[in-house]
């Protein structure tokens, strides 16, 4: 897809409109709309309207042979949460998808636009990647509003993060046998070598030396991605201040081990089990790509926990990285094993200011907490209530705990 195009415009979106392009408006309560707006909504289609307290879709096209269609989404910030506004959205957006030809997407965002429109743009031109997000559908993107500089305010690095989101949904959908622990360490020392990082990868001698056993062990069936630590550090100012930590579970399939996975607990999902090593790896490189201004390290242990001659046993007694003898008594426990040797090595290496740590518990997390929750563990008060002030803005929906 080319590179999305940004252009002021004081006038009505229809007359800037060509054939197989949809627009999507993103507006105030009427009380607050413009008249063409108002003018548009007039002509919608009773079918495809949605309507509650807070809340209108209102859609049609604007040739009758259904070509070009429109939609207009307007909301009271004042009810409702975020991320209900981005769900119903994308809904809405299902429906009109369903016309082919759509190769041109053009937004209008009305003055004093929030960040969780924002959000909505982003989740509908995703919708429009092919499911390992390599390619869109879509031809061009623009965005049109009046006030181009408050977009430019409220997310100042909006390609940046945009490009690596997108990079962190690829790196979640690629196939497990070519995102192994290799090719992580492969694409980091890469980006390492080109933004003045340095990086180091801990094979299993490495390992093995430094007392992470557990490790070690969920891995040591692999010979396609082995037990592998990858650290990247970067430093721009502020040599001395503390650096931020980021580590991300990298287990690129995870079968469970001996203790095999029931076939309800999304198997088939299981290549998503390096999802936390994704992510922060990504945003790693996007906060790099940024001009951070201070000192991060990125720690990835990464490998995959396979059924095989030299799996892990139930039963076993491993040695951790702290000297504490761990029962391995479930193998598909195997996220906080490689966690507890990459955290503890790393604190104790950079002598961190914070630890972030991301990892997915797929089946557990889904029952315990739905899949329309992030479990926030062990954050401080502080640092709660800043997640939740983001998650808010941006129609994120986070547990805090």
């Amino acid at each position: 897809m080319k590179e999305e195009i940004f252009q002021i415009a004081d006038e009505n979106p229809e007359k800037n409109l060509i054939n197989s392009q949809m627009l999507v408006v993103l507006a105030r309560p009427e009380s607050y709309t413009s008249l063409w707006i108002k003018e548009l909504i007039k002509t919608s289609y009773a079918s495809l309207q949605r309507r509650n307290h807070y809340f209108s879709i209102d859609c049609g096209f604007f040739e009758a042979n259904g070509e070009k269609p429109w939609m207009v989404l307007q909301w009271d910030h004042r009810d409702g949460c975020a991320l209900e506004r981005r769900w119903l959205a994308n809904q809405a957006v299902e429906t009109l998808k369903q016309r082919q030809g759509v190769k041109d997407l053009v937004f209008w965002l009305e003055p004093e636009f929030e960040l969780d429109h924002l959000s909505i743009i982003e989740d509908i031109k995703a919708s429009f990647m092919d499911p390992r997000y390599t390619q869109s559908s879509l031809e061009r993107v623009v965005v049109m509003t009046p006030d181009v500089d408050r977009f430019s305010q409220m997310d100042p690095h909006r390609d940046i993060r945009m490009s690596y989101e997108q990079a962190y949904r690829r790196w979640v959908n690629e196939n497990p046998d070519e995102l192994t622990s290799l090719e992580i360490g492969r694409r980091l020392k890469l980006f390492a070598d080109e933004n003045a990082c340095s990086f180091v990868s801990m094979n299993e001698s490495e390992l093995k030396k430094h007392g992470m056993n557990l490790l070690l062990a969920v891995g040591q069936a692999s010979s396609r991605s082995p037990s592998r630590l990858h650290l990247v550090s970067y430093c721009k100012n502020n040599d001395d201040h503390p650096p931020l930590l980021l580590v991300g579970k990298g287990i690129t399939f995870d079968t469970g081990g001996i203790n095999v996975k029931h076939h309800d607990n999304f198997v088939n999902c299981m290549k998503n089990d390096m999802g936390g090593a994704a992510l922060m790896a990504n945003l790693f490189m996007a906060l790099v790509s940024s001009n951070f201004d201070y000192p991060i390290v990125l720690a990835i242990p990464s490998c995959e926990n396979l059924v095989a001659e030299k799996s892990m046993k139930p039963g076993s007694i491993v040695s951790a990285r702290t000297g504490k003898k761990v029962i391995i008594e479930h193998t598909d426990a195997e996220g906080r094993l490689i966690l507890a040797d990459a955290i503890s090595y790393a604190q104790d290496m950079y002598k961190p200011c914070k630890t972030l740590v991301a990892a997915t518990l797929t089946t557990a997390a889904m029952r315990q907490f739905s899949p329309f929750f992030t479990a926030v563990h062990f954050a401080d008060f502080k640092f709660n209530r800043f997640l939740e002030m983001v998650a808010d803005n941006w129609g994120e929906n986070l547990l805090l705990e």
